[in-house]
């Protein structure tokens, strides 16, 4: 669970508050930590830029109503709960509300990597702007891209149940229907993972379909906001022409409320208008046109087991 605060205070008063013994949390654990005299609203802003997700992902506690309703009116979808000072009883069920929508069963290891790469995307932006240069910046990650089947790892199913920006088409499954894919002839089904001079991010992405050998679909694609801004989507493209060495592939497109970043990618391959659902062959002459220098080093353990 993403940790940050918005606290209309000193930043000096806030860091003081955060060294003290008897917090039940480190305070490593927030991030970012927006402590000034502006509206909470442009706080809140800069804590989503900074995760990377939409509002309707989140949840405000404040103790005060005044606050609750300023947020409420620039964020609508965000879900706003008061902390009740003075009410003990209120104190543990709005924790037991807490609990309730962001308790896991089990903490795995990406969820152990995110707030680290959130803040290592800060620095990557930052680098990035110092650079100048995209490519040239994307040239010194030193990033290694691998790609495996997804077996029983749950993550995977995890990744493309929850991912909302980039996502192929919105599809969501059930344990049972997404282990069934595993023992469909013809379906394939890989995680990315990726890491780079800033650190692991751990398995990011999820690509699968079906294929003959001869003509592939791909009907589902997701990959974490996390890994946006290092070109790991035009590599996914390219080992996948390179597995088959294709003369095309389809991908099963749906538009959907919060999917824009995977519409954006397509636009600059297809001449047709994204608005519309359905299915989308990119050629790979077309996408080579398009496609930026890449600088990944790829561990495709998936080509070597089957050719093995």
């Amino acid at each position: 669970v993403l940790l940050a605060i918005a606290s209309k205070n000193d930043s000096d008063m806030v860091a003081s508050a955060l060294e003290r013994p008897d917090l039940l949390v480190n305070p490593s654990c927030f991030f970012p930590v927006e402590a000034n005299w502006g509206p909470k609203s442009e706080s809140i802003a800069r804590i989503l830029k900074a995760w990377n997700v939409g509002e309707d992902s989140v949840i405000f506690v404040d103790d005060s109503s005044m606050e609750l309703a300023e947020v409420e009116g620039r964020f609508p979808k965000i879900e706003c709960l008061l902390f009740p000072s003075e009410d003990s009883a209120g104190v543990l069920s709005l924790i037991e509300t807490l609990r309730t929508r962001l308790g896991k069963r089990e903490v795995r290891q990406e969820d152990r990597l995110r707030l680290q790469s959130l803040r290592s995307f800060a620095k990557i932006e930052n680098d990035r702007q110092i650079a100048g240069s995209s490519g040239d910046f994307v040239a010194r990650l030193e990033a290694k891209v691998t790609m495996e089947a997804s077996e029983d790892d749950p993550r995977p199913f995890e990744l493309v149940n929850k991912t909302n920006q980039f996502n192929l088409n919105g599809v969501r499954f059930t344990e049972a229907e997404w282990k069934r894919r595993r023992f469909t002839p013809r379906m394939f089904t890989l995680s990315i993972s990726y890491e780079d001079r800033f650190g692991p991010l751990g398995r990011i992405a999820v690509v699968g379909g079906e294929t003959d050998g001869k003509r592939c679909l791909v009907d589902t694609w997701v990959i974490s906001c996390r890994a946006f801004s290092r070109q790991i989507e035009y590599q996914i493209i390219r080992q996948l022409f390179l597995m088959w060495e294709l003369p095309e592939i389809h991908f099963l497109y749906q538009k959907t409320k919060h999917n824009g970043p995977t519409r954006t990618f397509f636009e600059q391959f297809l001449p047709t208008d994204l608005n519309e659902s359905g299915k989308l062959v990119l050629p790979a002459s077309v996408f080579n046109q398009h496609c930026p220098e890449l600088f990944h080093q790829v561990d495709n353990q998936w080509i070597m087991s089957h050719a093995n």
